[in-house]
């Protein structure tokens, strides 16, 4: 109409006015429709990267969610991706701080059953100090039965050889003494043969019971010694 307009009146400045008008409006709605359809656009590419965010994240797979999320903001500087990311960070330290965990764990455990071979290797060459020693060191890393059971046995062994060896002495002092009076016997019989008169069963009857047990043996020597 306004082009008419225009053709028919040229010397009118209204029509050519209205109608650039209107050309202006057509190119300024153009313009936003195709502002509206790029931000259409970006906002679904943004989604699609949260989405695919979202995805990784909950495979633990923390280097393509880093970069879907990283991407996303760049689109729109969200929170939502930005908190994310912050939780990758704390998840992949988290990983790697367990992972640290196991391994000091399995480094600590083939400590341990180092330390229970040499302990069990000294414990039956019977070298008490040693093994009781290296099984301590394990219970310190491990408070485990086996280790604790392995002392015990070592300190009843201690104290079995502290009491046998007490015997034993005493078992020594004993035949030193039985020996001594054996001695003193032989002296007596010895003289006796020379005619002069002496009680064998007086000399006996001073010794400890032990010994007089052993009278019995003499007795069974010279029974003629038993007169008086």
């Amino acid at each position: 109409l306004y082009t008419r307009a225009k053709g028919m009146h040229p010397e009118d400045p209204y029509p050519p006015k209205r109608l650039a008008e209107i050309i202006k409006k057509k190119e300024e709605q153009k313009a936003k429709e195709l502002l509206a359809a790029k931000e259409k656009e970006r906002r679904n590419k943004y989604e699609n990267l949260i989405k695919a965010g979202d995805t990784q994240m909950a495979s633990k797979n923390w280097a393509e969610a880093r970069v879907a999320y990283t991407n996303a903001i760049k689109l729109f500087p969200e929170e939502y991706p930005k908190k994310q990311l912050v939780l990758i960070v704390k998840a992949i330290q988290d990983e790697k701080n367990a992972t640290n965990a196991e391994l000091a764990k399995k480094e600590k455990r083939a400590k341990y059953d180092e330390l229970i071979v040499k302990s069990d290797n000294s414990y039956r060459q019977k070298n008490w100090g040693q093994a009781k020693s290296t099984y301590r060191a394990a219970l310190n890393l491990f408070d485990e039965d086996y280790p604790k059971n392995q002392i015990e046995l070592i300190d009843k062994a201690i104290q079995a050889e502290k009491d046998l060896a007490l015997e034993n002495e005493a078992n020594r002092k004993i035949l030193l003494a039985y020996n001594a009076k054996i001695k003193e016997a032989n002296a007596v019989r010895d003289a006796a043969t020379d005619g002069k008169k002496f009680s064998l069963p007086s000399i006996y009857s001073k010794l400890p019971i032990k010994l007089r047990v052993m009278r019995r043996i003499l007795l069974r020597k010279w029974p003629n010694s038993k007169k008086n």
